[in-house]
C-alpha cells in the first residue's frame, strides 16, 4: 500500500490517503468492526472502492493534528506527555486486540501517527485481510523513537530519565513486542495502570511494608523498589550492631505488588521457613510472613 498526504477540495480537510494494491484485499470484517466500533485513539476515515482493479482508497481526516516525528522534533517533552502517548498507544492496542485483530493491521511508522492537543497518538487502523500483510509492523518502532534519549528534548530531567527507562524496556524485549510486558512498564515506570478493557488509570500504590520485629522500625517496600539489607550505611535498611549481619546481607523488593527476598551471598544467610536461601534465588513472601538475616527478624506488613 501506499501513503501520501492531500487537501479534501470539498471540506478542505488534511488527508492521509491511502491506496492499497491489486493484491491488498480489503477485510469485510474489519472495516464493519471499525466502522461500529469507533475508538478515540483511531483516525476517522471514508472508504472508497474504485471502479479500475487496484484503485481502492482510504481517507483518513489528520487536520489539527502532527505527526509524531514532526512533534518529537520540534517540541520538548515532558513525563505527562511521554506518559499519555505510551497510555493512548497501549489503549489502542487493547482495543484492537478485543476486536480480534492483529497489531500488523496498524500504521506504526512515525510519520504516519499523529499527535492531538494533549499528546494523546491516533493511528491508521488499515482493514485488510492478515494474508495480505507482508511486513507485519511492531509498536517497537515507535517505543525506540521515544527512547532515544540522546536525539529527543526534554524539558526535565525527569522526563530526560523516563525516556532512557523505556529505551532498556525496548531492549529487553528483544525485538518481539508484548502488550503485557507495556502494562508493566506503565505500571512500574509511569503509575498508570491500563486495564484488560482498554480502560486507564492510576496505578494502586503499594501498601506492603517490612517490620524489624525487635525495634518496631518499618520501612516501605513501593511498587518497583529494592530494599538493600545490611549493616552498610548505604543500604536502605541499616541493620547497626549486628556484627553477624553483612554489609550488605539481602534485598527485599515489590513488583506487580507481590514482595520478595534474597541472599546476596552473606556470610550467616538468610533464613525463610525454617531453611537458609540459596544465594540471589528469589524468594515470595506474604503479609504476614517473617524472615531473618542472620538472627534479626523481619515480617512483611
Amino acid at each position: 500500500m501506499k501513503l501520501r498526504f492531500t487537501r479534501n477540495g470539498r471540506s478542505h480537510a488534511r488527508e492521509l490517503v491511502v491506496s492499497l494494491r491489486r493484491n491488498d484485499a480489503v477485510s469485510s470484517r474489519c472495516l464493519r468492526w471499525l466502522l461500529s466500533s469507533t475508538h478515540k485513539n483511531f483516525l476517522p476515515f471514508r472508504y472508497e472502492h474504485g471502479r479500475r482493479a487496484g484503485s481502492t482508497m482510504l481517507f483518513y481526516d489528520v487536520t489539527g493534528l502532527t505527526s509524531l516525528k514532526s512533534f518529537v522534533r520540534r517540541t520538548k517533552l515532558t513525563v505527562e506527555g511521554i506518559t499519555r502517548m505510551l497510555v493512548s498507544l497501549a489503549e489502542a492496542l487493547t482495543f484492537c486486540v478485543n476486536g480480534g485483530n492483529r497489531f500488523a493491521t496498524m500504521v506504526f511508522d512515525p510519520a504516519y501517527v499523529f499527535v492531538g492537543a494533549t499528546c494523546e497518538l491516533h493511528f491508521v487502523f488499515v482493514p485488510i485481510a492478515e494474508s495480505c500483510i507482508d511486513k507485519p509492523g511492531s509498536p517497537l518502532v515507535l517505543l525506540e523513537m521515544l527512547g532515544d534519549a540522546e536525539r529527543l528534548r526534554f524539558c526535565s530531567p525527569n522526563a530526560a530519565e523516563l525516556s532512557r527507562h523505556l529505551s532498556d524496556f525496548v531492549l529487553g524485549e528483544d525485538g518481539v513486542f508484548s502488550l503485557n510486558s507495556l502494562r508493566a512498564f506503565l505500571r512500574s515506570s509511569c503509575k498508570v495502570e491500563v486495564s484488560a478493557s482498554g480502560e486507564a488509570g492510576a496505578a494502586r500504590r503499594s501498601t506492603r511494608q517490612l517490620l524489624r520485629v525487635s525495634t518496631g522500625e518499618r520501612f516501605e517496600v513501593g511498587e518497583g523498589t529494592t530494599l538493600r539489607v545490611g549493616r552498610s550505611s548505604a543500604c536502605e535498611v541499616c541493620v547497626l550492631g549486628e556484627t553477624g549481619v553483612s554489609r550488605n546481607h539481602a534485598c527485599v523488593c515489590c513488583e506487580r505488588g507481590d514482595v520478595y527476598v534474597w541472599d546476596v551471598g552473606s556470610k550467616n544467610g538468610t533464613t525463610y521457613d525454617g531453611r537458609k536461601l540459596t544465594p540471589n534465588t528469589r524468594v515470595r513472601l506474604c503479609p504476614g510472613d517473617t524472615f531473618y538475616v542472620d538472627a534479626v527478624e523481619f515480617e512483611i506488613l
